[in-house]
């Protein structure tokens, strides 16, 4: 007889929320003062960490710097900012590998912090349209280059297309038209078979 385990669930762990604006609002002011603080301690960190490399070609501290950075950090930014202003290379599988082709610029590493010299990028929001634009021509073009017919797929891309726009309507018009004209697949070409040799009459002997 088989015996059954009972495994128990983790227990989320439970956060004390703040009650009230005035307790809310004090907690951001203090975020924001501590966040500027740690972050110009992991900037004296990083230019700290430079120095050192350039000064004994060690760069075991690289390491050890992006190891203790919070999850927060944008550690992107981090290794840029250290291939760009030190002799350090990161490499693939995130190796990190010392450059002494590159010369230590400290002065302009400290008077630009990671964070500053390579700023996050601002959020773009997803045009819907044009991406269903861009996918229906793709589809377009292959219909031209194979014969595929994607009739029934471009009709229900065009369908759920944000309305107010006459491209929609004049794609419509087209994929009408392209389906009417589809060719057919390109099929290869059979070789003709080659008839056999006729065979040389046999002599006789007299």
């Amino acid at each position: 007889m088989s015996k059954t385990t009972t495994v128990k669930a983790a227990t989320p762990s439970v956060i004390k929320l703040i009650d009230g604006e005035t307790a809310i609002k004090k907690a951001l002011a203090s975020i924001k003062t501590r966040g500027a603080t740690l972050q110009r301690d992991i900037h004296v960190a990083c230019c700290s960490v430079l120095a050192h490399v350039g000064k004994h070609s060690d760069i075991r501290l690289v390491t050890e710097l992006l190891s203790s950075l919070p999850d927060m950090t944008r550690k992107n930014a981090v290794k840029a900012w250290f291939e760009f202003f030190g002799p350090v290379t990161f490499a693939e599988g995130g190796d990190i590998k010392f450059n002494g082709a590159n010369p230590v610029k400290l002065g302009d590493a400290m008077a630009k912090p990671f964070y500053a010299f390579k700023p996050e990028a601002d959020y773009v929001p997803m045009d819907i349209a044009k991406s269903i634009d861009s996918l229906v021509k793709k589809m377009e073009r292959d219909h031209k280059e194979t014969g595929r017919d994607h009739t029934s797929m471009i009709a229900k891309l065009l369908a759920i297309r944000p309305e107010g726009d006459e491209t929609a309507v004049e794609r419509q018009k087209q994929n009408a038209t392209a389906a009417r004209g589809a060719k057919a697949p390109k099929e290869a070409k059979a070789t003709p078979a080659t008839a056999p040799a006729a065979s040389a009459p046999v002599a006789q002997a007299a």
